[in-house]
């Protein structure tokens, strides 16, 4: 998905990418995890574009409800903004 959406995007669009993590770890822990699933992302993004795009690192704070597995699941993501 990832590699379609760089092939989809103009050249030149800023991209922010945010990871964001479930509560049941420390804060310390999580904050580690956010930014490695926010490099992650965007060292794939980069790997098949190039130099087409700008990057912003961001934090994202929201979370959905957790309190099930599937709200848990759901909070262990990337959110990706695209502006021009």
């Amino acid at each position: 998905m990832l590699e379609q959406l760089a092939g989809l995007l103009p050249a030149d669009a800023t991209i922010t990418i945010s990871g964001s993590t479930d509560a049941l770890g420390t804060d310390e822990r999580n904050v580690v995890l956010e930014r490695e699933r926010a490099a992650v992302t965007r060292s794939f993004i980069q790997s098949v574009s190039g130099d087409k795009f700008e990057f912003e690192a961001a934090v994202s704070d929201k979370r959905l409800d957790e309190q099930t597995p599937q709200g848990r699941f759901l909070s262990r993501s990337i959110r990706i903004q695209v502006s021009r």
